[in-house]
């Protein structure tokens, strides 16, 4: 069946293409693009080997050599986005593949085969598989708390830093109605005060809520 390597390389020329008006490009031009975007690591000494490598194995859609033997990948008007079993698989939150294995068995997943038996998915009808399927997966991977420490922990830190920014306000507005005669607008400064440091106890109860529920569910699972 096509890698996930293959079908992001695919995917990601034919989006290429599309969206730069280009009818076709060279492994050379598009080499770069494909490191840049973390697809395909190109190599240092020969600029498009690793990809030229890729279409001599026949895996990219819309290759060709011209008389010059020179490779070419064109647009391919028909391209459908595609996804690998592991990458549906990522998208379900599986740690493995094999309960996708298992829906492929019981015909209960949209799956594909090319002209090689090769199974792979259309990204469009999975997207929308996923959608319908909200329990999936069955069982959703377990968080330890350790995985969850350092989440906690930027919660407290960024309602720490939250309070701090806030109490400046205040100090900036409680200075600046101390050298303001009209008694209507230093009045209107006080609401403003008390307005935000009702805000603020809110915002700190509901950051403490979310860390409370957040150690509790890990402490249960």
């Amino acid at each position: 069946m096509p890698s996930s390597k293959v079908i992001k390389v695919n995917n990601f020329i034919q989006t290429y293409l599309r969206e730069h008006s280009l009818s076709s490009i060279t492994p050379v031009e598009i080499a770069m693009e494909l490191e840049n975007a973390g697809v395909l690591k190109d190599s240092k000494s020969r600029s498009g080997l690793p990809l030229r490598n890729l279409i001599r194995s026949g895996s990219i859609e819309g290759a060709w050599q011209d008389g010059s033997r020179r490779w070419h990948i064109e647009l391919v008007e028909e391209h459908i986005e595609k996804y690998s079993i592991s990458q549906v698989a990522s998208l379900c939150g599986y740690k493995s593949a094999q309960p996708i294995y298992n829906k492929i068995n019981d015909g209960t997943i949209p799956y594909e085969k090319d002209e090689k038996g090769n199974i792979y998915f259309m990204k469009d009808r999975v997207d929308e598989w996923i959608r319908e399927n909200l329990k999936v997966p069955a069982a959703k991977p377990k968080l330890s708390k350790m995985d969850m420490i350092s989440h906690i922990k930027s919660l407290e830190k960024f309602n720490d830093l939250q309070e701090t920014n806030v109490q400046s306000f205040i100090s900036l507005i409680q200075s600046t109605s101390k050298n303001i005669d009209d008694q209507e607008l230093r009045g209107k400064l006080a609401l403003i005060i008390s307005l935000i440091e009702s805000d603020l106890h809110t915002w700190q109860a509901r950051i403490q809520e979310i860390i409370v529920n957040i150690t509790q569910s890990t402490d249960n699972k």
